[in-house]
C-alpha cells in the first residue's frame, strides 16, 4: 500500500500528526514499536501498584489565547468536554496522603 505520509512514532505528537494529515485527505501511516500507542502517556502495573509514565495530565483547555490542545481538536472537528478538576496528584507517604494542588498554600500545609 502506498501512502502520502508515513510517521515514525505513535506518541501523543505522531498520534497528533497523523490524525490532522488524515483529516487533511491524506493516507497515512502511523508506525509505533511498542505494543500500544501513546508514548510516555500511560500506565503499568509492579505488584499490584499502578505507576505513570511521562505525561499524566493535560493542560491548556482554556477559553483564552492560543492553546495547543483546543488547536487539535478544533482542527479535528472533533467535540471534547474538559472537567476541571482541582487536585493535579496525591501521593502516599508513611501513611499520609499529601495532595498536589493548584493552591500553594494548601500544598505546604499538606507537605507539613
Amino acid at each position: 500500500m502506498e501512502y502520502d505520509a508515513i510517521i515514525i512514532g505513535g506518541g501523543l505528537s505522531g498520534l497528533t500528526a497523523g490524525s490532522l494529515l488524515a483529516k487533511s485527505g491524506l493516507t497515512v501511516a502511523v508506525i509505533e514499536k511498542s505494543y500500544n500507542p501513546g508514548g510516555s502517556c500511560g500506565v503499568f502495573k509492579r505488584h499490584g501498584v499502578t505507576f505513570d509514565i511521562g505525561a499524566a495530565m493535560l493542560f491548556g483547555f482554556g477559553e483564552k489565547g492560543f492553546n495547543a490542545h483546543r488547536f487539535v481538536f478544533d482542527c479535528l472537528a472533533e467535540p471534547i468536554e474538559v472537567v476541571k478538576h482541582e487536585l493535579l496528584y496525591c501521593m502516599h507517604f508513611k501513611g499520609h496522603r499529601i495532595s498536589f494542588g493548584a493552591d500553594i498554600d494548601d500544598f505546604a500545609e499538606a507537605l507539613g
